[in-house]
Order: C-alpha cells, then structure tokens, then sequence
C-alpha cells in the first residue's frame, strides 16, 4: 500500500496472464520513487506496464515493453506524476499503443525512445504497434522529445495535451 523507493535493475517480467508490471497502491495508499534500468516485460495478455491511481515518481531507463496482445506498452493514469522513460523500447503492442498518458496527465517525460517495430529475439523482428505515443486532453507540463515514433500501423503521435509542454524533434 505504501512504497517509498524501489529500485529494479536487469530484470525481466515475460508472459503473464494479465499485465507483466502492476503499480497501484490502492485506496489511501501512494507509491512514489521507483526506478527500473534495463528491464524487460513482455508478451502478457494486457498493459506490458500499468501504471494506475496516486503514484508519484517512476522512472524507466532502457526499459523494454514488448508484445502486449490487448494493451499498451506503458500505460499511464492521468493522477499519477513525474513518470519519466529514457532510452526505452516499445513493440509489439499490436492492438495498442507504445506509450499512453491518460487525460490529466501532469510532470511527464517521453524522451529517446522509440515506438514502432523493432529487433527482437532470434534474429525476428517485433511487429509495429497500433499506434505511437498518446497523451490525453487536459495533460500539462511535460516534454515529448527526441522520440523515433515512426513505422506504427496508424498513427505516431496523438497530442491533446495543454501547455506548457515541450513536444519537439520526434520522427513521426
């Protein structure tokens, strides 16, 4: 219910039944100051990640979100703050997108990283996802940069954020 620093290197979350990583402390709890590096969560029937209700300070650094068969890479609540994803892959989100924002999102980054098909294991490649990156109606003060959100099946990009925000140099 209550999480103040976690740290998560090299570590790997492969085929789960419904969403490979789960952050949600609950009702009247919070969650805040997680750190995952180089980590791996993949083929789950939904959200590779899920990021739900107050939580406050996650950080993805060279994170891989592959093949969710219903979902999204990484999904995030719009009550959740300061989610930041470094240098992080998405992939194979067949019928979702690489990287959601919910409506309300605020104190946000997205920033090289990429969305959109990519190597995989045994010389494959991971087919595209959906769509790119989203971020909702109402979400503020966040940056969107420096992103390759190309090669998605619909669409890159779909910003319906407020300022202030900084969504520049991505490849669409």
């Amino acid at each position: 219910r209550y999480v103040n620093f976690g740290f998560f290197a090299n570590c790997a979350w492969d085929s789960a039944a419904d969403r490979c990583i789960f952050i949600s402390p609950g009702a009247g709890g919070f969650v805040s100051s997680l750190v995952f590096t180089n980590c791996w969560s993949a083929s789950c029937q939904y959200d590779t990640c899920a990021i739900a209700g107050p939580v406050d300070g996650v950080q993805f650094v060279g994170h891989r979100f592959f093949n969710s068969q219903h979902g999204n890479g990484l999904w995030v609540h719009g009550t959740s703050k300061n989610i930041m994803v470094d240098s992080c892959f998405s992939s194979g989100n067949i019928n979702g997108w690489g990287y959601v924002f919910e409506a309300g999102s605020k104190k946000f980054a997205l920033r090289n990283s990429l969305s959109g098909p990519s190597g995989g294991p045994f010389l494959t490649t991971f087919p595209p996802n959906k769509y790119g990156a989203y971020i909702g109606p109402s979400s503020s003060d966040y940056i969107v940069t420096s992103n390759m959100l190309k090669g998605n099946a619909l669409l890159s990009l779909s910003d319906g954020g407020l300022g202030p925000k900084a969504v520049a140099n991505n490849l669409l």
